[in-house]
């Protein structure tokens, strides 16, 4: 029988595992939060230079999620994981990425046809994002398909400045 544990002794574990990594409260923030029926555990990470794949690895190992037999999630005791960059340190992250997607976005408003642009120095394509009247009015970032679109180039900036840091 399994003992249990608490949202916010779950969290005193995850940053005992963050600081045996050399991480401290400067580089990585853990928050519980309880609220009627279940909790959650907040991972804020404040230092572009730590990759968020080994952040979720160790935070994500403390989410408890009871769910029924067809998959639906159980109302009641859960505790979710949410992790992510703070939004200064994803704005370092971005400014890596963001001159080459300017101008990836420059060749792409020059092409004719619905190319995808490589973006240099980067995984990425570029491409417009199409709705369904086919209007070009966005953009979309590919790498082995479709990845996210978005108005905002900088948005996605950030989404491919992400997926770097895992890399």
């Amino acid at each position: 029988m399994s003992e249990y544990t608490t949202t916010t002794d779950r969290a005193a574990q995850i940053r005992a595992a963050y600081k045996a990594k050399g991480w401290s409260s400067r580089d990585i923030s853990v928050r519980a939060e309880y609220y009627s029926m279940g909790s959650s555990l907040h991972v804020r990470i404040k230092n572009p230079a730590v990759p968020l794949a080994v952040v979720e690895a160790i935070a994500n190992q403390h989410e408890s999620i009871d769910r029924d037999q067809f998959g639906d999630i159980l109302a009641g005791g859960n505790t979710y994981v949410h992790v992510g960059y703070t939004s200064e340190a994803s704005a370092v992250l971005a400014a890596r990425v963001l001159p080459a997607l300017q101008a990836a976005e420059f060749e792409l408003m020059q092409a004719d046809d619905n190319s995808l642009i490589p973006v240099a120095g980067t995984p990425f394509l570029l491409g417009f994002d199409a709705n369904h009247y086919g209007h070009r009015n966005g953009r979309s970032l590919w790498k082995d398909g479709h990845i996210q679109s978005a108005n905002s180039i900088e948005y996605l900036a950030t989404t491919a400045a992400i997926q770097m840091q895992g890399a």
